[in-house]
């Protein structure tokens, strides 16, 4: 839609200023949209931001299943929207603002290609019957409509709660489009965009090159799922799980994870036929910081990484081609021989195409060599920097990098310099924003955003809604973890010692359940056992489940593996229920019941 790198709130990251650069200008309004930053800061972001601007006089438009705590302060709005019901919220908010008039009509004019189409589509998604859709109050969905409309600036912040979504590709449509109405693209205190290419990561994409295009074909699931493939490098997950299973259309042999303890309800659904398939292949690496269950289950090698403070390391916002700001990690001690990620990637690099990997070279090309290790990984990174004029110990005296301190731009749309071209506009094929996408349409795709019911919901399974009457979503984060990570550590675990569910307190008491209860989540996929944690923040009806856990003071072996399976929240999320461009798994919405149990092993 809009050609650029991933879009993120405007919180003055790029501008050495900080908020007091000339600029700058401080949002009225934030749209904090399936995220809740503080406990989160994913790829990055730094959450504290909210806190900073709520005290500069910043509200804050909160749109989650629950109450969150930049949500509950005085003055700040909370629309809790039933889960994956998102984007017929964005339509009809974007419907209002159409009706009423209030939106940057000359930006609208200018620059969002397929308007009056989306006005049209827009349409068919009344406020009244949006509400009865989302859970909403029609009131609470015209007021945010018209603060969105004639608020400026508007700040947006979006979440993985998009991601996690059948329907997701066309909430992220929507959800552009406002931004786009509300003046927000490329502006103080709106969304940022970065340059055409990014300030690092140009080498990976060049590592295509690599490759045959014979090599290339054989991605799973390129051919079936072009959005997918044309936009990441990678397979359709769900795809290579038929693939494992079967066989077709090819048998896989090795598997190397890379610190992704991909058992824990992290980021495979179904997980104990991903355990089943992942036990097939013939060898599998594992690199992480710590055992864990995936490494006891499938793991053949198992190679030790550095922590953050053992290697060298440079840190930035992950947001493709818009890097709000980079800093370097330096070494400070070395603990055995562990080795980190980018070490054991120029290690093997070196020795599987050293024509990609030039860096590595040990002194009698083969054996490891530490020396020349400890150069190679400052060689890479200073090629890496070489396109910011400096090398890597220049960074590492510089401290921070800001694009603000070396010419950043708003409206870059305006000047050519969004574009290879250098020509004014956007960097689509249109060279506008595309409220009507080209590339959705060529890969069969509705090319206008709609909302689709879930799959697993009351709704849609109205069968099973008498069995399975309630919702949940899951993967809200605390500040104990980060998904699966550090519940080894006793300090952490302390905080948070087992899984929770939230329920209402009206929800809880249709159940019987009380406070601290064990309670067992099912539905027609699996079930996963947590400890309830009564709480108003949310609304009757919908739960909210812990994720990421495994208990690393349990029996590690077959077939414990640290208990993984006993609140693996996955087992609930079915398989291949995704969007027709093959992204959005329902992680974060489907039916469910709930019971009160014993405890985590009795019923």
């Amino acid at each position: 839609m809009l050609g650029a790198g991933y879009p993120e709130l405007d919180y003055a990251g790029h501008l050495p200023g900080s908020y007091q650069d000339p600029r700058y200008t401080v949002p009225k309004w934030i749209v904090v949209w399936g995220k809740e930053p503080l406990p989160s800061n994913g790829d990055g972001f730094f959450g504290h931001c909210l806190v900073d601007l709520m005290k500069l006089g910043t509200k804050i438009i909160s749109i989650d299943p629950r109450i969150t705590w930049v949500g509950a302060h005085d003055g700040n709005i909370n629309l809790q929207v039933r889960p994956q019901t998102d984007t017929a919220l964005a339509l009809a908010i974007m419907n209002l603002m159409f009706e009423n008039g209030e939106y940057d009509q000359e930006f609208a004019e200018k620059w969002i290609y397929g308007l009056d189409d989306m006005k049209a589509r827009a349409a068919e998604y009344p406020v009244d019957k949006v509400a009865e859709i989302t859970g909403v109050d029609a009131e609470d969905i015209k007021r945010v409509a018209h603060i969105i409309g004639t608020e400026r600036p508007i700040g947006w912040a979006w979440g993985l709660a998009f991601d996690q979504n059948k329907n997701g590709v066309q909430l992220s449509q929507a959800f552009i489009v406002l931004a786009a109405l509300a003046g927000s693209i490329d502006r103080p205190g709106g969304l940022t965009l970065g340059p055409p290419s990014a300030l690092l990561g140009k080498w990976r994409m060049e590592q295509r090159g690599a490759m045959a295009d014979e090599v290339w074909s054989k991605r799973i699931g390129a051919a079936a799922w072009p959005g997918l493939s044309t936009g990441m490098a990678t397979t359709q997950p769900d795809e290579t799980l038929n693939t494992m299973e079967t066989d077709q259309p090819y048998a896989l042999k090795m598997g190397w994870f890379n610190s992704s303890n991909f058992l824990t309800p992290t980021c495979s659904a179904q997980p104990k036929r991903w355990h089943k398939a992942l036990q097939k292949l013939e060898f599998v690496v594992v690199q992480d910081l710590t055992m864990t269950p995936t490494a006891m289950a499938v793991g053949d090698y198992f190679l030790p990484m550095a922590t953050w403070a053992e290697h060298n390391g440079i840190v930035l916002t992950h947001y493709g081609r818009n890097t709000v700001f980079m800093g370097p990690m330096n070494k400070a001690l070395q603990v055995g021989e562990c080795k980190s990620d980018v070490e054991i990637c120029l290690m093997f690099g070196q020795r599987l195409n050293p024509s990609w990997w030039p860096w590595y070279k040990p002194a009698d090309g083969k054996s490891l060599d530490l020396d020349a290790l400890a150069v190679a990984v400052e060689d890479f990174y200073s090629d890496q920097l070489k396109e910011l004029g400096m090398d890597w110990n220049q960074f590492r005296e510089e401290g921070l990098y800001q694009p603000g301190a070396h010419g950043f731009e708003y409206e870059k749309y305006e000047k050519g310099l969004l574009r290879f071209d250098g020509e004014p506009g956007f960097n689509t094929i249109t060279g506008q924003i595309e409220a009507y996408s080209i590339l959705y349409e060529s890969w069969g795709e509705d090319p206008l955003p709609y909302y689709e019911e879930p799959n697993y919901s009351p709704i849609s399974k109205p069968d099973f809604a008498g069995q399975y009457p309630l919702i949940t979503t899951s993967g809200s984060r605390r500040y104990s973890s980060f998904h699966s990570e550090h519940r080894h550590v006793p300090s952490l675990r302390q905080i948070d010692p087992w899984p929770w569910v939230q329920i209402n307190p009206e929800t809880a008491a249709e159940y019987g359940i009380t406070d601290g209860d064990w309670c067992e989540v099912y539905n027609m996929f699996g079930e996963a056992r947590f400890k309830a944690e009564v709480t108003p923040v949310m609304k009757p009806g919908i739960l909210n489940c812990a994720h990421g856990w495994w208990f690393p003071e349990q029996d590690g072996e077959e077939p414990n593996l640290f208990g993984v399976w006993k609140s693996n929240f996955n087992s609930l999320v079915p398989h291949f229920n995704v969007g027709k461009l093959g992204f959005g798994a329902p992680y974060k919405g489907v039916m469910c019941n709930v019971r009160r149990v014993r405890s985590l092993d009795q019923d």
